[in-house]
């Protein structure tokens, strides 16, 4: 969809953005401690979509619109 196309008045913006972890904190003496962090996030492609309730149903069958796009994280810092 190019930008002669687009109409902001007839058009919703659609995404989805998941952030998904755990943050367990490991003790190593009384002044020290370590934060692990693991987790996702995943995110779909972003889209502009028609506003009219046919128009979203419609969406949802599109086959064009792929699974979400996972990268994993880690982290590990020292707690002074």
């Amino acid at each position: 969809m190019n930008s002669a196309e687009l109409n902001v008045d007839d058009k919703i913006f659609t995404h989805q953005y998941i952030v998904v972890g755990f943050r367990p904190e490991f003790k190593v003496s009384k002044h020290i401690s370590l934060p692990v962090m693991v987790g996702i996030n995943a995110v779909r492609n972003a889209y502009y979509d028609g506003r009219s309730l046919s128009a979203f149903f419609k969406a949802m069958g599109r086959e064009y619109d792929p699974c979400f796009q996972i990268a994993p994280y880690f982290s590990v810092s020292i707690v002074l």
